[in-house]
Parts: C-alpha cells; structure tokens; sequence
C-alpha cells in the first residue's frame, strides 16, 4: 500500500497546529506543514519537526501558496 502525505498550509499557526498534526499522524497519515513566512508560532514548527512522519518546509516570506 503506498503511504498518503497530508500537506497543511500555515501562516503564523498556534498550538491548534500541533493537535490537528498529531490527529492526522495518529491516522497513519505522514504530514508535510508548509510555513508561508510566518512571523509568529515559529516554535510551533520546532516542536512538529520531533515527529518522525512529519516534514516542515518554510517559505522566507509570505507568498499566499502555502
């Protein structure tokens, strides 16, 4: 079975990010988070890179594509 990614565009998120992550991740799914530039919530990116099937990506400013 190949396995299915879930991206999740963010701009400046809060600790929301982090349940929706791990829901997403305890349905077997592997994430991609992609930060549009964000300003604020950047230690919320730190702390999704510890899961293992979860790969953050970041913009150095706000393109509006996430």
């Amino acid at each position: 079975m190949k396995q299915v990614h879930i991206l999740i565009p963010a701009y400046n998120p809060d600790e929301k990010l982090l349940h929706i992550v791990e829901e997403v991740l305890a349905a077997n799914f592997s994430v991609i988070v992609v930060d549009d530039g964000s300003e604020v919530g950047l230690e919320i990116f730190d702390e999704l890179k510890r899961f293992p099937s979860c790969c953050v990506l970041h913009h150095a400013i706000n393109l509006g594509k996430g």
